[in-house]
């Protein structure tokens, strides 16, 4: 009985500090349900983690030492409270729709998740954020109507456990990092997640933002590894003879590379069948040219982290983890890279996408990696929509005039858009879907894979018009394709769990790389950052230096260090391997396939009649650099309201972005009095 009286009283004494470690606890198990979408999850884990669980909840505490500082203490922590939940919750809808939870790095692609954000967001996900959101609110106010205000530092007993944890919870944090054996898993962030809680997880993602300096990166280091990558030339390769020459020949051959939107062979997923074949124009192709899987980065979504391993011959996963060098690197710095090249080689380098041309900051990255011109969706006229997404075929007439407007030496890239998901589980997109068998999956999972093979279908339609094309030109030629990821099959990617798909297979995606000037089939599997050295062996090139170093690497002629110093001096550090001068010079890029701009305006009744070229359904008129209300009327008129300008204004026309923001305008035209 005493000691039960004892407990009371201590309990009494020391009621604020009991109130606030539930406090802390009650947060991390919501914050903890929330990134799970599962309360029993949430509960379980921290049975099943205690001493990792304890770690967090202190994490939370230090992270909110401000607290202490407020005389609202309560509102104080509402605040922080709702700002953890926020991001737990984020975090688990972005896991579920692609694969990976919530990280520091997302918040430079806000731009491109708004873009999207309205595809993958069920009602169900919409009431959810409406619920929370007035939740918030309403404690907020009630909390700040009722919260009177407090002394700082009531409990002197709490002021002392506060400040020594301030003082040694970042001294003491490392070691019990490495006494729990706590460090995230890179290549599955979810798991790592999932493993080592979300304060840990998303603070440590906050602390990698900036790229550590390697201790053993130095100027003499750099220059050593470079000295050991010899030059390769196309007899060290064993090219043919045929290859060999290329160089020496009048006419370059072309290049064509497509990067393809979630694209694979769904026929290998494990008990599943289809009433045709998806992809049989593919097939073909990888049946009689070389080919293999491809080791990618990303799952669900990231195609750039694809893109820029394929381009560059370097590797994501030696970045800090959801690094995104299109976001955070290559905007404002330029890199050698596979366009860098073949336009040091004297090919016109051109990159085509049906989709935003700011999407992941293109236009910017593709200006510093060595295109000449990038003709983005807002510059192409008349664009046909299936599943929400842009068709693929609508590229094929921007590509025929770029490919036709020479004889050889033109470097062409595309960005297909069209088996993008989601992909809708509730009907199918047209009776003309190839039909699934499948034991394990539900009929609207089923539905789902049903309408990405008729996407898929459609681009490899799209395919076989490339070739098409390339045989009717009779032009030599490289083509090399890949798929950039896995689609989005399923709610948290379930379709994948369901048939055993195992880590290997759920990060692989198939390549070829077809030819008509006489390269023989050598297929083998590689990674995304071996793709370019292929090419360039194709071509009797050298290549990137980072793809002549990855011929060595592979050789097991260079060490996982040495690439991890080249990729950062590359990319954060001064440029030593390039003797501080960049192999190539950044230019302006042209943007569209016909110049945006205007040659005439007429007043005609109550309209003002623009005529250019270059117009499209994403043009606009801009009078002091805003935007008029414009009709497209076809790629050479556009017509306003007589009202909005008049004679002597000075006007441009203007592709505007999705944000209706303006992504690029024409040179000045002054309206004659």
């Amino acid at each position: 009985m005493q000691m039960k009286e004892r407990m009371l009283d201590f309990l009494k004494a020391h009621k604020n500090t009991m109130t606030w470690i539930a406090k802390y606890l009650g947060l991390f198990l919501v914050v903890e349900c929330f990134q799970r979408a599962s309360v029993l999850q949430g509960i379980t884990y921290i049975f099943q983690n205690p001493l990792v669980s304890i770690y967090n909840i202190f994490l939370l505490v230090f992270l909110s030492f401000f607290i202490l500082f407020l005389k609202r203490k309560n509102l104080g922590f509402v605040i922080y409270s709702i700002v953890w939940i926020g991001l737990s919750c984020a975090s688990g809808i972005k896991a579920d729709f692609r694969g990976d939870p919530l990280m520091a790095q997302d918040f430079f692609l806000l731009k491109e998740a708004g873009d999207v954000a309205g595809s993958y967001l069920s009602v169900g996900r919409i009431i959810l954020i409406i619920v929370l959101t007035l939740i918030s609110v309403a404690a907020i106010v009630y909390v700040w109507k009722k919260e009177k205000y407090s002394k700082r530092f009531k409990s002197k007993y709490f002021v002392i456990a506060a400040l020594v944890l301030l003082c040694l919870f970042p001294v003491a944090s490392k070691g019990i990092l490495n006494v729990l054996n706590i460090n995230p898993v890179r290549w599955d962030m979810k798991g790592s997640y999932f493993k080592y809680g979300f304060a840990y997880s998303f603070a440590e993602t906050v602390q990698s933002l900036k790229p550590e300096k390697p201790q053993e990166y130095s100027k003499e280091t750099v220059k050593s590894i470079k000295n050991n990558i010899e030059k390769t030339t196309a007899k060290d390769q064993n090219q043919s003879v045929e290859a060999s020459n290329l160089n020496n020949a009048q006419i370059k051959p072309n290049v064509i590379g497509f990067l393809l939107e979630g694209f694979f062979d769904p026929t290998t997923l494990p008990g599943v069948t289809f009433s045709r074949d998806p992809i049989p124009n593919f097939r073909a192709l990888m049946k009689n040219y070389t080919s293999g899987k491809m080791t990618v980065p990303v799952i669900g979504g990231g195609t750039v982290n694809t893109e820029f391993e394929v381009f560059t011959s370097m590797s994501t996963k030696l970045l800090s983890p959801g690094n995104t060098p299109y976001v955070q690197t290559l905007r404002t710095k330029s890199v050698e890279s596979m366009p860098s090249v073949f336009r040091n080689n004297g090919y016109t380098t051109t990159a085509v996408h049906d989709h935003w041309g700011n999407f992941y900051n293109r236009v910017d990255v593709y200006k510093n990696i060595g295109f000449d011109r990038f003709i983005s969706g807002e510059t192409i006229a008349n664009k046909t929509k299936i599943g929400g997404w842009t068709e693929d075929k609508v590229m094929l007439d921007p590509i025929k005039k770029v490919f036709n407007s020479q004889k050889g030496g033109n470097f062409i890239f595309g960005i297909t858009v069209q088996t993008h998901g989601p992909y809708d589980g509730d009907k199918l997109i047209t009776e003309d879907c190839p039909r699934v068998t499948s034991d394990v999956l539900s009929e609207r999972e089923k539905i789902q894979v049903e309408n990405y093979a008729y996407q898929l279908e459609q681009t490899d339609k799209f395919i076989k018009s490339i070739i098409d094309m390339i045989n009717e030109s009779g032009q030599p030629t490289v083509l090399f394709m890949y798929g950039d990821h896995l689609p989005s099959l399923g709610d948290n990617l379930s379709v994948y769990s369901k048939v055993n798909l195992s880590d290997t297979q759920k990060y692989q995606t198939p390549y070829v790389i077809w030819n008509n000037i006489g390269e023989k089939k050598q297929d083998e599997d590689i990674n995304a950052y071996e793709l370019a050295p292929k090419v360039f062996d194709c071509l009797g090139m050298e290549g990137t230096s980072m793809a002549q170093f990855q011929r060595k690497y592979k050789q097991g002629q260079a060490s996982e260090e040495d690439f991890k110093l080249l990729e950062y001096d590359i990319l954060y550090g001064k440029d030593y391997l390039y003797d501080e001068s960049k192999p190539f010079e950044v230019k302006d890029i042209a943007i569209g396939l016909t110049p945006l701009k205007v040659t005439s305006v007429q007043f005609d009744g109550d309209k003002a009649v623009i005529k250019g070229t270059g117009f499209t359904e994403q043009s606009r008129v801009l009078k002091n650099n805003k935007i008029v209300d414009t009709t497209f009327v076809n790629t050479t008129t556009l017509e306003v309201d007589k009202k909005k300008i008049s004679s002597g204004d000075t006007i441009e026309a203007c592709y505007i972005d999705w944000k209706d923001g303006v992504y690029y305008k024409s040179p000045s035209f002054k309206i004659e009095k």
